[in-house]
């Protein structure tokens, strides 16, 4: 499914895969845990996967701190 994404400012890398099933995989655990996700294939040939819309880098860095690991993957 194709989304139309707003501006983002801030956002928290959650994961980078060679193959777009991880990065699905990783998107939909997150999804599953309240965290709102989406992935994307970057220029770099690589399925990105992140998660949050910032205003500044002190709140994406307190939010990333706060989120469990175990969350991520």
């Amino acid at each position: 499914m194709n989304r139309r994404l707003k501006a983002m400012q801030y956002t928290i890398q959650a994961g980078a895969f060679g193959d777009v099933n991880n990065a699905k995989r990783l998107e939909a655990k997150l999804d599953a845990n309240g965290l709102d996700s989406y992935h994307f294939l970057d220029k770099d040939g690589l399925y990105k996967v992140r998660f949050g819309n910032f205003a500044g880098r002190t709140e994406a860095v307190a939010t990333a701190k706060k989120t469990p690991e175990k969350r991520l993957h």
